[in-house]
């Protein structure tokens, strides 16, 4: 009888605390916002010349057909221009898509970092050299 009572009182108490666990008033725990960095903005000329750099850069990598360094530059072209694309596409939307159209063809035609399509890319990049040059002013 002892121990069939002792096992009624554990299943009870088990019991319990699952039924208290379950109907809890307190409020889930809620994940800490994951604060997204806040892209910093610069003026159009300032972004163009970023951008000519970085894409100056893509284009000695291209020229010596050094892939693993045209990735990387590539990347800092899409980083320059993402400081100031806002404000080209608010002024005029043909312009802005107009710059996205090579720059999307360069970064992915970089992307692999082990093989260049070097008549592609070098076509790209005066492509959007031109694009880029007239917002230096």
């Amino acid at each position: 009888m002892t121990k069939s009572r002792t096992a009624l009182i554990a299943a009870a108490l088990v019991t319990a605390l699952s039924l208290t666990a379950c109907t809890s008033t307190k409020a889930p725990a809620q994940p800490p916002a994951t604060a997204q960095p806040q892209q910093q903005t610069v003026p159009v000329p300032e972004g163009a010349k970023a951008m000519l750099k970085a894409l100056a850069d893509v284009k000695a990598d291209v020229d010596k057909n050094d892939a693993a360094q045209a990735k990387v530059h590539a990347g800092k072209i899409e980083e320059a221009w993402m400081t100031f694309e806002d404000a080209v596409k608010a002024k005029d939307k043909t312009q802005y898509q107009d710059i996205e159209d090579p720059l999307h063809t360069i970064i992915g035609g970089t992307k692999s970092g082990t093989s260049l399509d070097k008549p592609l890319l070098t076509e790209q990049i005066t492509k959007l050299e031109s694009l880029l040059t007239p917002l230096t002013k």
